[in-house]
């Protein structure tokens, strides 16, 4: 599982019971929290619980394209050889979920090969059909798999196996994430280290365990666009930095070229780099080189639909930024949002920012530590570069009551742990902590975020009827 980058408190904290921007709450699928029934880990004897501790419970959570259903990783009280699950469910709160997978029980395709390390990234898409990759209990030659449930387990890739376009005797790797799922149920994913091969890596588009595309491959595919000549193809295609949009016409992954270490970190979207490692970031109106790209798995972002996407980075004079569809839309020492007095700061925390997520209306939600005088209440969401829309140290709903009556408070946002529906649900990962300010657990919550200020009222009203209908 994942580890979770904390941001630091330090000080006196001061708690003030405040509701988020426009009324919405925060409101608990699942926690951590013992004496709460959203600790149950649903489909499992009674008794069994999320785990206790902060930071590498509740993985990533992925929704469908329509925002309907979700999937995630957790971590169980149960022994360590069998206490990582994962979870598929729906809709705002954890009735009807189920967890489907379970480290240390036999797999689907091998009744003496038990699952072992769940990885973090997955998908599922309208249909409910989900898509997952672990490791396993077999040969270490064959250990690693990749999966999907289409009504049916079936297997996707397998370490070993004849991989599809490669030559004779060479098979899917020894490490296969970066797992996602298109709406025709067909499976995206890295694999690396191709058995037969020289440590060959591969982004892979398939429908069976025999038949897939291949999206890139190290040492063939050159990106186009690059901004440093001459052209090279790519060297390294990063772990689990791959996603696809629902209908797998629009991608991104992160990767190196091969050349020169001082130019060769990129970050391509549909095949065409959009930024490169020693050269100024393109439209962004910098005078320092771009010096690395954000190295969080979550950190790069396509829409489900209408191609939007997102990703971070930094310069090499120190400034942190989000892009969004090729524009900068956040910076250091720059206004959380219009006319705001509180600037994005990374005193505090390094990278300055810790999570993006973006919607098929181009909605997007940024994750960043300002300046605030109060570190305790210093990281804040914004939506679309106009309002806060949660921050630091605001109340959570845990009991579901809709109000802010339970102890509980946002703690530290999980990096990238996060995604936006299109009908503005944003589901997200926290870790909190109470007035006195003790660490009281993990969660996965939902909020309604405001509609975008800037939609003109008769834009807003079609919008409403076709974004809320929950």
């Amino acid at each position: 599982m994942r580890g979770v980058a904390a941001l630091a408190l330090m000080g006196v904290v001061m708690f003030v019971v405040a509701v988020p921007a426009d009324g919405a709450l925060p409101q608990v699928i699942f926690s951590n929290i013992a004496t709460s029934p959203t600790s149950d880990v649903p489909g499992l004897p009674s008794g069994t619980k999320f785990h206790t501790g902060t930071g590498t419970q509740f993985d990533r959570p992925f929704g469908s394209p329509d925002g309907t259903r979700w999937i995630f990783g957790g971590v169980t009280n149960l022994a360590t050889t069998e206490d990582e699950i994962i979870v598929v469910g729906g809709g705002l709160t954890g009735a009807g979920a189920m967890t489907v997978v379970r480290e240390g029980t036999a797999t689907f395709f091998d009744g003496t090969v038990n699952w072992g390390t769940l990885r973090t990234n997955m998908g599922i898409n309208d249909a409910g059909h989900y898509a997952f990759s672990a490791d396993t209990s077999a040969a270490t030659t064959s250990d690693e798999v990749a999966a999907r449930w289409v009504g049916g387990f079936e297997l996707m890739a397998r370490e070993g196996v004849q991989a599809p376009g490669q030559g004779a005797g060479i098979g899917y790797g020894s490490l296969t994430n970066a797992v996602h799922i298109l709406s025709n149920s067909d499976v995206r994913f890295r694999t690396s280290s191709l058995t037969g091969a020289t440590t060959q890596q591969v982004l892979y588009s398939n429908s069976s365990l025999a038949n897939g595309t291949i999206v890139a491959q190290t040492d063939i595919t050159i990106p186009t666009g690059q901004l440093v000549a001459p052209d090279q193809s790519t060297d390294n295609l990063t772990s689990d930095r791959f996603r696809s949009d629902a209908t797998g016409a629009n991608y991104i992954y992160h990767g190196d070229l091969n050349g020169p270490t001082t130019t060769d970190l990129v970050m391509v979207y549909n095949g065409q780099v959009m930024a490169q490692e020693g050269v100024v970031l393109p439209g962004s109106g910098f005078a320092s080189n771009v010096s690395s790209l954000a190295s969080d798995a979550g950190s790069q972002q396509v829409s489900p639909y209408n191609g939007h996407y997102m990703f971070r980075g930094w310069n090499a004079d120190g400034t942190d930024w989000v892009v969004r569809d090729g524009a900068v839309v956040a910076v250091t020492d720059g206004p959380i949002h219009v006319g705001a007095t509180e600037f994005f700061d990374d005193a505090s925390y390094t990278a300055c920012f810790f999570l993006n997520a973006i919607n098929s209306f181009g909605d997007y939600v940024i994750g960043g530590v300002t300046n605030a005088a109060d570190l305790n209440a210093n990281a804040v969401l914004v939506l679309n570069g106009a309002e806060v829309v949660l921050r630091e140290n605001d109340p959570v709903d845990l009991d579901g009551n809709g109000l802010a009556d339970d102890n509980a408070y946002i703690s530290v946002f999980n990096n990238d742990d996060a995604f936006l529906s299109d009908d503005m649900y944003y589901y997200f990962n926290a870790d909190l902590r109470d007035s006195d300010g003790n660490s009281i657990g993990q969660a996965y919550l939902v909020m309604l975020v405001p509609e975008p200020a800037t939609l003109g009222l008769l834009a807003l009203g079609v919008l409403l009827v076709l974004r809320r209908t929950r």
